[in-house]
């Protein structure tokens, strides 16, 4: 049956500095054994997966690392917010004093200064960026939800590609894979009665847009999207988080990539992360469809 092509995927071990024009030259040369064997070369858009951070280029950039909603009765280390994302680090967004009944359903909850003393259970959210890993090549992955940090991926991964190989987009290059994006996965808590810490995606302005979007102040009803109401079958506010956040994603990354791509003559194929299960899916990406 033979084989009529092939992914240039780069892997762990990658020795050539990615994105480089030693790199750039190495791709022009599966692109020239592509053409001489009659097969195609099919682009891919990261250094590994998830895609996104083009290999910690993007990442250098604290203000574009991936952030995330802490939610944790342990008080953290924090700078003033304006520092703190500037220096990719932590910030307090509030902290709650909350009253679960018997069943553990919340009956009160009111914002309170990090330094008062509870009536029931203290918890505090933090927003906190990535720290750097080698698997990020020492930086980061990066914020999915913002279309600031999703534009540098585009203008520094498939800007460099169209600058190198752009006359073969289409043809010896059919399409660029973009593989399991991603934005930071949402973790709730295994029973409301633990001291578990719980996580959720989070960009800098998703309060503002939150707010025009759905009408609730997310500084407000934050402790929903962990702890149910009594006498309400679910929390809106929570169900209109995930379908925001969601919607944040694919502007920022599918719907951008998309448009890039459209432009540029070159089709984008890939697939999701996470994509197995609709509770795997509401957790890491939103909703697969909505990315297709």
């Amino acid at each position: 049956m033979g084989l009529g092509g092939f992914h240039m995927h780069p892997r762990s071990g990658l020795y050539t500095p990615y994105l480089s024009d030693e790199f750039m030259a190495l791709i022009r040369v599966c692109q020239e054994i592509a053409e001489k064997e009659g097969m195609l070369a099919w682009l891919y858009d990261e250094d590994r997966w998830p895609s996104g951070f083009a290999g910690g280029l993007v990442t250098k950039n604290p203000v574009y690392r991936q952030k995330s909603l802490v939610f944790t009765e342990q008080k953290m280390e924090a700078l003033p917010k304006e520092e703190a994302i500037q220096k990719g680090k932590t910030y307090l967004f509030a902290c709650y004093d909350i009253v679960l009944n018997d069943k553990g359903e919340m009956i009160s909850c009111k914002i309170i200064d990090e330094n008062d003393v509870a009536m029931g259970k203290k918890r505090y959210a933090y927003i906190m960026a990535t720290q750097p890993s080698p698997r990020y090549n020492f930086q980061t992955h990066v914020d999915t939800l913002s279309k600031e940090a999703m534009d540098a991926f585009i203008d520094i991964t498939y800007e460099t590609y169209k600058k190198h190989v752009g006359n073969k987009f289409g043809t010896t290059h059919p399409a660029i894979f973009t593989d399991e994006p991603l934005f930071r996965p949402f973790v709730c808590l295994p029973t409301p009665f633990s001291s578990q810490t719980a996580y959720a995606p989070w960009t800098t302005d998703l309060p503002e847009t939150y707010k025009a979007a759905t009408g609730y102040t997310l500084k407000d009803i934050l402790p929903q999207l962990y702890y149910n109401i009594p006498g309400t079958p679910f929390s809106r506010p929570r169900y209109l988080f995930h379908d925001h956040v969601c919607e944040r994603f694919n502007l920022a990354f599918m719907d951008n990539c998309y448009q890039w791509c459209e432009n540029n003559n070159l089709p984008l194929t890939g697939h999701m992360m996470d994509e197995f299960s609709l509770g795997s899916q509401t957790r890491s990406i939103g909703e697969t469809m909505r990315a297709y």
